[in-house]
């Protein structure tokens, strides 16, 4: 609570952090009772469930009647806020302390950051330039996680995982029965269930879908690619920060190494399907890293692309520039 700020925008009941701080100041007990209350029954109030969206312009749109040209903001009751705050770190507490969440998956967790997870990339590309060989670096971003995670599965995942039924329960109330209000300039509209998904907004959210998306990165880490010869070992690091996966993959040239990023791309896909997500194609970034020394597009080096069949369409991811390793920062260096 002293962490909160006093001037954040309050929900759709207008009552900001600094009115629940002068609640703590003159009923303290009271106000402890309802959040201990929250998490031992497993019951999410529904005020706090309801949420206001406003919907801000983007700079720089030509065509504002697109959808994709305005930010929105939930806006989500700062009471609810902070259960769900206590309850994003007992789970963020639960998952370090038993080892849950697959150890290249930099957000939410304890001590993890997105330095790290850009640092750890730094490490690999140089550890790969130490061996004589090239990277590649694939991100893909994935379309509306936040609004497609399926209820039932994020439940049955808590419940695999160890956490207890109480808490489990705690978590399902938290996402069934919200309600979302759309405020667009002065016009709201009227309430509209939020049936999967859950909001962007809440401190919970994060860590809840690192742990959804967990097994994309558990199947990456343990199962290798097969062909008519048996099981194949690539040299494939993926990554994560909460809902941004990337792939970092090392070879003798850029050919073999985009080849590999390939194939780990599709079965990214196909395992997201499998918890109903999918990918954007056109938000895919393809960078290409090489040490050697000579142009920039090294000789006996390319600039390949990679090319694959997603969704049944082809589509082709185009690298910028090759990057030469050598000019990393000296400063990040040092990190390493």
């Amino acid at each position: 609570m002293r962490s909160a700020l006093t001037d954040n925008a309050p929900g759709l009941l207008g009552l900001t952090y600094r009115v629940w701080k002068w609640v703590a100041l003159v009923a303290p007990d009271q106000l402890i009772s309802i959040v201990r209350a929250a998490l031992a029954l497993g019951i999410h109030h529904q005020s706090w469930k309801q949420s206001l969206v406003a919907v801000i312009p983007k700079n720089n749109k030509k065509d504002m009647a697109l959808p994709k040209s305005h930010w929105p903001i939930q806006l989500i009751e700062c009471l609810g806020k902070l259960v769900e705050k206590i309850a994003a770190r007992r789970i963020t507490f639960e998952l370090g302390k038993y080892d849950l969440m697959p150890f290249n998956q930099f957000g939410g967790r304890s001590n993890s950051s997105c330095l790290d997870a850009g640092l750890s990339l730094i490490h690999d590309i140089q550890e790969a330039r130490k061996k004589g060989l090239v990277s590649s670096f694939l991100a893909i971003d994935i379309k509306g996680f936040f609004d497609h995670a399926d209820h039932d599965r994020l439940l049955d995942v808590l419940l695999h995982l160890g956490f207890h039924p109480t808490f489990v329960k705690w978590v399902g109330s938290f996402l069934q029965g919200c309600f979302i209000r759309v405020q667009v300039d002065d016009y709201v509209r009227d309430p509209h269930p939020q049936i999967v998904g859950y909001p962007q907004d809440s401190p919970i959210s994060p860590v809840l879908t690192c742990i959804f998306a967990s097994i994309v990165l558990e199947r990456l880490n343990l199962d290798p690619i097969f062909d008519e010869t048996g099981p194949i070992s690539i040299p494939v690091a993926p990554g994560a920060y909460v809902d941004d996966f990337s792939f970092h993959s090392s070879s003798c040239n850029l050919e073999t190494s985009t080849l590999l990023l390939q194939y780990t791309l599709e079965r990214a896909v196909n395992t997201l399907s499998d918890i109903g997500l999918t990918i954007d194609p056109d938000k895919c970034d393809l960078m290409h890293f090489s040490w050697r020394k000579g142009s920039t597009i090294c000789p006996g080096d390319s600039n390949p692309s990679l090319t694959t069949t997603l969704y049944g369409k082809r589509i082709t991811i185009t690298p910028p520039q090759i990057h030469q390793v050598a000019r990393i920062p000296p400063g990040l260096q040092t990190h390493i």
